[in-house]
């Protein structure tokens, strides 16, 4: 028998999805064909669907970009040659034979099939010069008209040709081709001569997939067509969430509770809060030093563009967003490509993404970081809550401690710029420890080098739907002064779970208060200064009995040391005096 029997029926571009249930259950259709095929559950399926929803996103952008290369003549040259795009091996295949697709274009700088100058290899468009030997201009990309796709089509006659070589040719065929040729391909594009940045974005989101997890060609060949289907050409942004916001959707599964994902996701209502507080600007670098899945990233980028671009004034301001302002790190294998994907689908073109682990800085890729700021206009991160360090992370601290989250607040201290920006969650321990002197230590160095302007106390449940139940605050300040005043807005006293979920509605009030820092039922300020002039009155009597009991303890220590000279320091003397030492150092 041959692959033939199993081919897939042709198709276009796929039904059009006007409505968001749409959107959704062809989603879940995608999701129940991989359940059956060997991803049992959402840290399987994701990561699976990552790889081939970015290549079809990938295939389908790219077309776009050489479209309008072609409208201003200027050069382009695709990422990948035929017949690894999606165009090639993954699209229905529409008629036509392997030789129609490989034609070279007559225009041959704009045809996606065309060899790449050096210049310009790797899916990017640059000044060529014009015959007055004036520079033509790169091209914006172009917007779509609402509910009207501009994307250019694959002729029929080569769309899916060498799927359509390789369903004809041997049983199994097709899946061989994608595990031996295809994904190696993919993997060792950052280590070609002259690779482009969005080359070498591929192949880390590569980095960790070896070969399909799907179990046969038939399922494969379902997902493919069904993931075909979902694209900016027939998904009617005026009333359906984007790609990227079906593949949050996704990534959600991964961070419910069960799917051991949680420590890898912030809840999307909390991360658009925080981002909104923080507002980051055109201009500004915004760091994640635990990205995660690129939560943060992904929704300062919307944030900064608005919606539909309607933030970006001029061309190079788009460039500045896509290309040279995001940042970040992530020491998880699995997560990592998926945040290079998801921020990808969010049209950030180079996520300067490094591989490794923040705390000891022991790095697996740095490929992406090349050039990266030492120090950052905005810092947003929910840093892992409970884990415990070893010596080699400690080690780059001032204060030491194995609690994972003060290490981390220890590394965005040391990130900002003078007058930097942070939001940050972390939990109640932070706050309210004081049983470890590296806790108290840095909340010290935070409230004198920062200005801690506001706490949000969060419900109890916001994060047990992400497999985390511990209590959290909202921490927002600016670095290079000191702290004055605390807004605090208080929001524990909300019931969230299953039915009853977290949404941005909870911070309606708290936005309505937060120009004015105002008082009410649920608000209130504290004031910083007159608490540290307090404490100083109150402490001189302290003050002054640790001086009696720390002299007292300097005479032990001498007495120690004349009987250490006269060679008694095994006595009961001796004894009685450590002993003695050790209770007057506790009292102090």
């Amino acid at each position: 028998m041959t692959a033939s029997s199993q081919k897939s029926k042709p198709s276009g571009k796929g039904r059009r999805h006007a409505t968001q249930q749409s959107v959704n259950s062809a989603v879940k259709a995608i999701c129940d064909i991989m359940r059956r095929s060997n991803c049992a559950g959402a840290l399987q399926y994701v990561p699976e669907l990552t790889w081939i929803l970015f290549l079809r996103i990938l295939d389908e952008r790219e077309m776009h970009e050489a479209e309008a290369a072609a409208a201003v003549k200027v050069r382009f040259a695709p990422s990948l040659k035929a017949p690894y795009r999606w165009q090639d091996w993954a699209a229905p295949p529409m008629g036509g034979s392997p030789s129609s697709a490989t034609e070279t274009n007559p225009r041959d700088e704009t045809s996606m099939g065309g060899s790449p100058s050096p210049a310009t290899a790797g899916g990017t468009s640059s000044t060529v010069s014009s015959s007055d030997g004036v520079d033509a201009v790169p091209p914006m990309e172009p917007r779509r008209t609402a509910g009207m796709p501009s994307l250019p089509r694959v002729p029929p006659k080569g769309q899916g040709w060498k799927r359509k070589e390789l369903q004809d040719g041997a049983l199994g065929a097709f899946i061989g081709f994608v595990n031996g040729a295809l994904i190696p391909h993919l993997k060792a594009l950052r280590d070609q001569p002259n690779a482009t940045p969005r080359q070498k974005v591929m192949s880390e989101i590569f980095s960790g997939v070896e070969r399909t997890r799907i179990d046969t060609e038939r399922n494969l060949l379902d997902v493919l067509d069904k993931v075909h289907e979902i694209s900016a050409e027939t998904v009617d942004p005026t009333h359906v969430f984007t790609v990227s916001q079906v593949y949050e959707g996704l990534l959600l599964k991964m961070g419910e509770k069960g799917n051991d994902g949680g420590q890898f996701f912030t809840p999307r209502e909390i991360i658009r809060a925080m981002v909104r507080v923080i507002d980051p600007q055109i201009g500004e670098t915004v760091y994640d030093p635990g990205c995660g899945t690129g939560g943060f990233l992904a929704q300062a980028f919307e944030h900064m563009a608005g919606r539909n671009n309607e933030k970006i004034k001029r061309p190079d301001q788009l460039e500045t967003i896509k290309r040279q302002t995001f940042y970040g790190r992530e020491k998880d294998n699995a997560t990592y490509p998926i945040a290079l994907a998801n921020l990808v689908l969010h049209n950030i073109d180079e996520p300067h993404i490094w591989h490794g682990n923040t705390l000891t800085g022991a790095e697996t890729y740095g490929g992406l970081f090349t050039d990266a700021p030492a120090l950052y206009n905005v810092v947003l991160m929910n840093p892992p809550f409970g884990g415990k360090e070893g010596k080699e992370a400690q080690t780059k601290f001032t204060y030491k401690t194995g609690a994972t989250q003060v290490l981390f607040l220890q590394h965005v201290l040391d990130s900002l710029k003078p007058g930097g920006r942070c939001g940050i969650v972390l939990d109640e321990g932070v706050l309210f420890r004081t049983n470890e002197t590296a806790f108290v230590q840095t909340k010290r160095k935070l409230l004198d080098d920062c200005n801690l302007w506001c706490i949000v106390s969060l419900p109890g449940g916001v994060f047990t739907a992400a497999g985390a139940g511990v209590k959290t605050n909202l921490l927002f300040f600016v670095k290079g002064q000191q702290t004055e005043k605390i807004w605090y807005y208080d929001l524990s006293d909300l019931k969230t779970g299953k039915r009853t979920p977290f949404t941005i509605a909870h911070f309606e009030e708290f936005f309505r208060l937060l120009p004015q820092r105002s008082d009410s039922a649920h608000s209130w300020s504290v004031d910083m200064v007159a608490r540290r002039d307090n404490a100083k009155r109150e402490a001189v009597p302290f003050r002054a009995e640790a001086e009696k009991i720390t002299a007292a303890a300097e005479t032990v220590r001498e007495h120690l040391k004349a009987l250490k000279t006269a060679k008694q320091a095994d006595s009961a003397a001796y004894n009685a005096l450590t002993e003695k030492l050790g209770a007057i150092e506790r009292e102090a």
